[in-house]
Parts: structure tokens; sequence; C-alpha cells
């Protein structure tokens, strides 16, 4: 007869796995048997790979700028996705300038129409909006700060 205990089980029993941390022992190697079978430690590995892009834009090529030492952090490359690539400040400067020129517009009704659907219809105005938002967010993650920071150090 199988009983209810032993059916849960089978669900929550894990395999051994190899041990991901040091203690005192007699070998030469140095590493754990996680590392001596080829894994790597994550929060050794640049925090960059972890950063994770938006639905509307992404920080850009970041791993490949600190490589090439022309990463600015106040002003990466920014990936609008399906618009264009850009630099964040300039990416602000049109969405201020696609705003205004909605606004100047208002004073009519075609005005007004144009603006309800520039903010409540999906258009390149409203992903270069959400995606700027985005940005932001992923800049003030802490995986980006900390990525800036092993950056600065590099250098």
């Amino acid at each position: 007869m199988i009983k209810l205990k032993d059916i849960l089980n089978e669900w929550t029993k894990k395999p051994p796995t190899e041990k991901r941390w040091s203690k005192s022992f007699s070998g030469n190697t140095g590493l754990t048997e996680f590392e001596q079978n080829g894994g790597k430690d994550t929060l050794k590995e640049m925090p960059y790979s972890k950063i994770k892009g938006g639905k509307h834009a992404s920080i850009y090529d970041m791993k490949k700028e600190m490589e090439e030492g022309k990463f600015d952090p106040k002003n990466p490359n920014i990936n609008v996705h399906g618009l264009y690539t850009v630099h964040l400040k300039l990416l602000e400067k049109t969405v201020k300038r696609d705003l205004k020129h909605l606004m100047d517009d208002i004073g009519y009704e075609s005005g007004a129409k144009k603006l309800n659907w520039y903010l409540y219809e999906k258009n390149a105005v409203q992903s270069k909006i959400k995606g700027l938002w985005e940005v932001y967010q992923q800049m003030n993650s802490s995986q980006y700060k900390r990525a800036v920071t092993m950056y600065k150090r590099k250098r």
C-alpha cells in the first residue's frame, strides 16, 4: 500500500549536491567540491551580466564599453527596443522635445486627440517614456551600482 507521506516526499526530496562552502580539510587545492568540478562562484563574477533589461529599453553594450574603458556611468548607451540605440542624455532630450510639441498643440481638438493617442495608445513616444523609466530603475539597482564601482576601481 502506498502511503501519502511517500508520495509527498517524492516531490520534496533533492539529490545531494556538491558542497559550495569551505571547511578545514587536508587537501592541497584550496577549492570546494563545486569549484573542483568546474563550477564558478557567481559572487566573484562581474555583476554587469546580472543587470536585467526592461520590456521597452535596456542598457546597451555595458560590458564591451567597460572592457574598452569608454563607459560613462552617468550617460550609458540605451537600446530603446524596436527604435534605436542612443545615449541616456539624448533620450531625455528627445522625450522632453516630443512632450513639448504635444503640449503646444493642446489648444485644438485635433491636438487633444493627438495627445490622447500619444499617451494612451502604443507608440514610439510611450515606448521612450517607459523605456526611460526602466533605465532609471536599472541604474538604481544594486547590480548596476556595484558594476560601476568595480569599473571605477579597475581604471
